[in-house]
């Protein structure tokens, strides 16, 4: 009988616990501007915010860095997601005005940032203490480096994140978040690159239209397209059978390499497709030579420290940005 009872009320009080009531996870806190200036901030563009670097070092391509001490933030929407693999421990922010208002890169060490920080969602960065890091003619917001060879580093540390990135409402892009780039405008956004190129749209987010996908040898880079990069940085164009190159990134016997994919409108008006080979779409074929896209992608910019070397590169979230027409 006791073993009878002692079952009986295990079995009521396994039931009881299975019918307890969990409070649900508490939504974030949903910033605003009035919150942000509450708190003494002023809320500038992020063009800007990157004038506190651009007057100290309006000339000087070496990887150099400002800590920002005034109250400062920026109001923007997240125009990349870390979903698909080619964007890695960073958000791409764009100021909330549209690209005039300029983009950065803010490095983020955190992977799998799509389910907190959705494409289109509104977030405010309190950019002091905070440090802007040049590489090679791109600015980001990071903190203190510890490596001499870069300019900053990760917030990698969730209090440090909380800090600073405040997230807002998921309003989504509409139109005026991107910009519009075709043949007629290319050099009004995008004259041809060199070091002293006006870094007013980097970072930004664009729609290329109508640009054409060309494969082989591109004489503005001294190279040949699609190809990959290897351990020794040489831009090969043949996978180790022989067989021509032509997907976005290398992934194979567990090697991953950079792939670069060439996009133009004129031999001095272009842009490199930068794809990770860790990224969901490395294997997927680029398009055909000669085909006419339309593209989504980031603007990213590179050039040596001599300033040499110019080029815009392209930051896409997935393949599936590229329309072919």
């Amino acid at each position: 009988m006791k073993k009878i009872i002692y079952i009986a009320t295990l079995l009521t009080a396994l039931v009881l616990v299975g019918c307890e009531k969990f409070e649900d996870p508490k939504a974030y806190q949903k910033w605003s501007d009035e919150m942000v200036i509450a708190e003494g901030y002023d809320i500038v563009t992020v063009n800007e915010l990157k004038e506190v670097y651009y007057n100290k070092f309006s000339t000087d391509y070496e990887a150099n860095s400002v800590t920002v001490e005034d109250k400062l933030a920026i109001k923007c929407k997240v125009i990349s997601t870390d979903q698909f693999g080619n964007v890695y421990r960073t958000l791409y922010l764009q100021d909330y005005s549209g690209p005039t208002g300029g983009g950065i890169e803010v490095k983020v060490g955190k992977t799998s940032m799509y389910n907190d920080y959705k494409v289109g969602q509104v977030v405010y960065v309190k950019a002091d203490g905070l440090v802007l890091g040049d590489y090679r003619r791109m600015l980001s917001l990071g903190t203190t480096p510890t490596n001499e060879s870069y300019s900053n580093d990760y917030l990698d540390i969730q209090p440090l994140i909380d800090a600073h990135i405040l997230r807002g409402e998921v309003e989504g892009l509409k139109d005026s978040d991107y910009l519009v780039v075709n043949a007629s405008n290319i050099n009004t956004y995008f004259p041809k690159a060199s070091k002293s190129v006006n870094p007013k749209y980097f970072g930004t987010l664009v729609r290329l239209e109508n640009i054409t996908c060309a494969h082989g040898y591109h004489s503005g880079e001294q190279a040949s397209f699609p190809s990959y990069q290897d351990d020794d940085y040489n831009n090969l164009t043949k996978l180790p059978d022989g067989t021509p190159f032509k997907t976005w990134a290398y992934n194979y016997d567990n090697k991953q390499y950079y792939g670069s994919t060439l996009f133009k409108y004129t031999d001095n008006n272009y842009f490199i497709a930068r794809t990770s080979g860790y990224c969901k779409f490395a294997l997927t074929e680029v398009p055909a030579n000669g085909a006419k896209c339309d593209i989504v992608g980031i603007v990213s910019f590179y050039c040596s420290k001599s300033g040499g070397f110019a080029k815009y590169q392209l930051v896409l979230n997935t393949d599936t940005d590229v329309e072919v027409r």
